[in-house]
């Protein structure tokens, strides 16, 4: 071999060399990548997962709470005992009626925001219970999808009126 072959064929074998060791390096980024990649999803996956979870937890409670015939003093009473950051009032109650319920409740605590959680479509319901001091209206069949966001727009200081609703305010908004 000449000499000058000869530094040529080092030369080639450290350009391979070093396109091997930036190959290498390409490689591990690439799979160190994918695995935080897979470790990220991984979490977002268990945190999908506990949130939802929570969601069936609450709305299995709702429905037991649905099922129950609570007075307006039981639930007064458990309010003084407990520190609550929203009451959740269902307009037919048992001795009294919820809109009166939540007058109580503002008049007792005024800033205690109250989400009304009812059969009631009726647009005379709606207003009735947000002149009482409610910040929010969802009916129980709606409740599902949109409990979560009601709560956490009131707890927010936002008002909510599910969509349906809100239609029907558009619709007629002096509601006579």
């Amino acid at each position: 071999m000449t000499p000058t072959n000869s530094k040529s064929w080092q030369l080639n074998r450290q350009i391979n060399l070093s396109m091997i060791f930036q190959l290498v390096m390409l490689a591990s980024l690439i799979v160190g990548s994918w695995l935080n990649l897979q470790r990220q999803l991984d979490l977002l996956q268990r945190d999908v997962s506990t949130l939802l979870q929570s969601q069936n937890s609450i709305e299995q409670k709702l429905e037991s709470l649905w099922t129950k015939n609570i007075s307006h003093e039981y639930r007064l009473q458990a309010i003084e005992k407990q520190q609550v950051d929203l009451a959740i009032v269902d307009i037919s109650l048992d001795g009294t009626d919820g809109i009166e319920l939540t007058e109580k409740i503002k008049s007792k605590y005024p800033r205690l925001p109250v989400l009304i959680l009812t059969m009631h479509d009726e647009l005379h319901h709606a207003q009735r219970a947000f002149r009482a001091g409610a910040r929010g209206y969802i009916t129980k069949h709606e409740a599902a999808e949109t409990i979560i966001t009601a709560i956490r727009l009131i707890l927010s200081g936002r008002d909510y009126v599910s969509k349906k609703m809100a239609q029907k305010f558009c619709e007629n908004p002096t509601g006579v």
